[in-house]
């Protein structure tokens, strides 16, 4: 069975070292992890379904485990649950005012006590 485009076109950039962060994680995610497979499935198909070689699968090996591995360990930004954010919802359709704690790190005013932020 032939690969989709948008996969073959993945596996050939991941072999030739042209993909980086994000790319590497949602290609894998969406071609293998979604299907059961691992990262060797993709080296084993880079191998026998392809003609880039030894080189283009070391290539991807090197690329998924560097790119897998800082996306494992990256510090996401703290979320709400789905839980906090229904309870909000309910308390603005009550009608009550509420504070959501906000803080855009990148505003020179981020964290100023003095600074008042919209209630919803």
């Amino acid at each position: 069975m032939l690969a989709p485009e948008e996969k073959r076109l993945w596996l050939f950039d991941l072999a030739h070292g042209n993909l980086e962060g994000m790319a590497v994680v949602q290609g894998f995610v969406k071609y293998y992890a979604m299907a059961g497979k691992s990262t060797e499935d993709v080296i084993q198909e880079i191998v026998f379904h392809t003609i880039y070689g030894e080189r283009g699968a070391r290539t991807a090996k090197e690329t998924m485990q560097r790119e897998l591995a800082d996306f494992a360990y990256k510090d996401f930004e703290e979320t709400r649950t789905i839980t906090e954010i229904k309870a909000i919802v309910a308390s603005v359709r009550a009608g009550y005012d509420v504070q959501i704690a906000y803080a855009n790190p990148d505003e020179e005013d981020a964290f100023d006590p003095m600074v008042r932020r919209a209630c919803y």
